[in-house]
């Protein structure tokens, strides 16, 4: 988990931070009535994201799939997660991420 012992690191300030805007938070991540703390916007930036997860537009993330790749892996297991935008359903934000991860691995096929 990202702030658990096994998660990258983080300052303990910080990581107490993360810990009690997610006790501030309810429902699971799937759920689309979940609420997030809005105090996890800036705790959890991007590059805190990027340090244990593939994110980003679809070339970042054919990137980010070539790295890990090139260490050696022949299989990579994703859990696609529903872009989260206020505007949108659940549905569109899976849309959204299917096409994004397609694109994604049209990228790395091409080598």
């Amino acid at each position: 988990d990202i702030a658990g012992e096994h998660g990258p690191p983080i300052d303990d300030l910080r990581k107490e931070k993360i810990i009690a805007a997610l006790e501030r938070s309810s429902g699971w991540y799937f759920d689309h009535d979940r609420f997030d703390d809005p105090e996890l916007e800036s705790l959890v930036d991007y590059d805190l994201v990027r340090s244990f997860a593939i994110v980003g537009t679809p070339k970042e993330a054919a990137e980010q799939l070539k790295e890990i790749l090139n260490l050696g892996f022949t299989q990579v297991s994703c859990n696609l997660a529903s872009v989260r935008r206020s505007d949108n359903t659940m549905a569109e934000g899976l849309e959204e991420t299917i096409k994004g991860a397609s694109e994604a691995l049209r990228i790395v096929r091409r080598k």
